[in-house]
């Protein structure tokens, strides 16, 4: 996933996007630091599914 921390001047707002396949918003932050955190926090997930996540090598018989 390929995550992006935009500002909304309109509403003054902190806006992390998921950009990867699909345009999603992910989450609305009133400041920088709490959106960064977040998006801290959905890397290291992202992290931690991809290490359990990869497809099975079959073994040479």
């Amino acid at each position: 996933m390929n995550y992006e921390i935009i500002y909304n001047e309109t509403s003054g707002d902190w806006l992390i996007f998921d950009m990867g396949e699909s345009f999603e918003l992910l989450s609305i932050h009133g400041s920088k630091d709490d959106a960064q955190e977040t998006l801290n926090q959905l890397m290291s997930q992202n992290q931690k599914k991809a290490r359990w996540s990869k497809e099975k090598v079959a073994a040479a018989a």
